[in-house]
């Protein structure tokens, strides 16, 4: 930028100025997972309450991953029975603060940018697949950039004997992300299991797989005190 305010961090780059508007913390909580149709008995659905102009940030124990919008919600897919705890985080950029004191920016048309008293979010790293190490004493919450989703569709033999009976399975595997001691780790879970059928018969073409093709990536969000 040619003017205004602008906040370094110690290897230079910037952190803050006043032209890009920071989203802050508007609520936070935890939810319990549920049944849902289509997941299997050992798969669950947490929903949260989300605006349009909302960004949900999740973490808990079980790998989880996060749904679409849907009608004024999202979902948290949970890789484990129902009544498991997630944690919630949701940000958006605000307009208009009634702080007092500390640190607020607007940019040139008046418009708030950023208020110290908000809790604006903060990315701490980017993490692929596998294990990774994060500040110990530190809360984090993750937030999925882009997260590489697969399906498989196949035949399972039923009522096996004289005369063999199939079901039409189709089951779709995500990279989840989970919290584990001193980080997270992301990895492949199976998101969704849904069979059809029986059928006296395969039918031609059906089976076989598919991908988004993405490279899997998650935002690391430090939410510690908020």
């Amino acid at each position: 930028m040619d003017a205004g305010f602008t906040v370094y961090r110690a290897d230079g780059s910037v952190q803050l100025d006043a032209s890009v508007p920071v989203p802050s913390l508007v609520g936070k909580g935890t939810v319990i997972s549920e049944t849902a149709p289509g997941l299997g008995a050992s798969l669950s659905r947490a929903t949260v309450a989300v605006a349009a102009d909302e960004i949900l940030a999740f973490a808990s124990t079980p790998y989880a991953h996060l749904g679409a919008k849907r009608s004024g919600v999202q979902d948290i897919f949970v890789d484990a029975s129902p009544g498991a705890s997630v944690d919630w985080y949701k940000f958006k950029i605000q307009t208009s603060s009634s702080a007092t004191a500390g640190l607020q920016l607007f940019d040139a048309a008046g418009n708030l940018l950023f208020c110290a008293t908000q809790k604006p979010i903060r990315i701490s790293s980017v993490i692929g697949t596998g294990s990774h190490s994060l500040t110990a004493g530190r809360t984090y919450a993750f937030l999925p950039a882009q997260v590489y989703v697969s399906e498989e569709r196949f035949w399972a033999a039923t009522n096996v004997g004289t005369d063999i009976d199939w079901l039409a399975v189709s089951a779709a595997t995500a990279d989840c992300i989970r919290r584990i001691s001193g980080g997270a780790e992301v990895a492949s879970r199976v998101v969704s299991s849904v069979g059809s059928g029986p059928y006296d018969e395969q039918f031609d073409g059906w089976a076989g797989t598919s991908n988004n093709g993405m490279t899997t990536s998650y935002l690391v969000l430090d939410v510690t005190n908020f």
